[in-house]
């Protein structure tokens, strides 16, 4: 882990590099001591950046370390809750329960940063009861929930859920791919790979009922949402205790299109 002092340095020499204050954290579970510690360090040495990290759920996200984080330039993070069901994250050995959840979130809000709420279907021995629960807690938790992104389950090679038996999955073996780190599967209970891809876009419909800046949020990348939120808009004016506006809806201008361009990507390279 790189201390904070070096992780300023870093800062340092990359905002004047390439002329940018913004910065998001390559680390997916940073724990809140060592936001903590980064915070001080930022606020001592008053460098001015705005920054996005992933982090886990935990207790220490407390609203005094959230302000702190405030103040030294976080603007979002962005969590891996994975399931409204207690059940599942037992399931899964996440460490974490829905209710402190809830809490944590909250105080992430208050405090003017944006959190973005990682969840996913099909966890092996999800059922559709676990499943609506995920949904529930979307819906009931929207005065404390940002913006949502969800996916399906996926089989990696290396996880524990690929080791061991009690998961219960069948690994649908091809000779074609005998290098691949994620497999195809079937399990022996729950939920199957076309449920939860169906209880995905029931998430993804009421998402865009729920969240006005859901269809934003699919199209821009979410490190571009870093910049969207440096605004008086959602976090006061400088120096000021955040003044959050509950109903406050990223846009983007009239007039800009998006289109997907299909290319050569080598020849891009090249220059032809």
């Amino acid at each position: 882990v790189r201390s904070p002092d070096k992780v300023v340095e870093d800062l340092w020499y990359l905002m004047d590099r390439y002329n940018t204050r913004y910065f998001s954290g390559a680390d997916e579970a940073i724990p809140p001591k060592y936001f903590e510690r980064l915070s001080n360090c930022i606020i001592e040495s008053g460098i001015n950046v705005r920054w996005l990290a992933h982090a886990r759920a935990e207790k220490g996200f407390t609203e005094h370390l959230c302000r702190k984080m405030y103040r030294s330039g976080c603007r979002m993070l962005l969590f891996g809750i994975e399931s409204g069901s207690q059940k599942i994250l037992d399931l899964m050995d996440k460490g974490s329960h829905v209710n402190k959840t809830r809490k944590i979130l909250k105080a992430c809000r208050d405090a003017g940063i944006w959190n973005h709420v990682f969840l996913f279907f099909g966890f092996p021995g999800e059922r559709e009861e676990d499943a609506e629960k995920t949904l529930q807690f979307v819906g009931e938790n929207k005065s404390v929930i940002n913006s949502v992104g969800c996916t399906t389950f996926l089989l990696g090679k290396y996880s524990r859920v690929c080791r061991e038996r009690r998961f219960n999955v069948t690994i649908c073996e091809n000779e074609e791919e005998d290098m691949a780190i994620w497999y195809d599967y079937t399990v022996g209970e729950g939920l199957t790979r076309e449920d939860a891809s169906r209880m995905r876009e029931n998430l993804q419909k009421k998402l865009h009922d729920l969240y006005p800046n859901q269809s934003v949020l699919e199209l821009i990348c979410r490190e571009h949402l870093l910049q969207l939120l440096d605004c008086s808009d959602f976090t006061g004016k400088s120096g000021e205790k955040p003044s959050i506006d509950r109903n406050f809806v990223p846009y983007i201008s009239r007039g800009i299109g998006f289109k997907k361009v299909h290319h050569d990507f080598i020849s891009f390279i090249e220059g032809k």
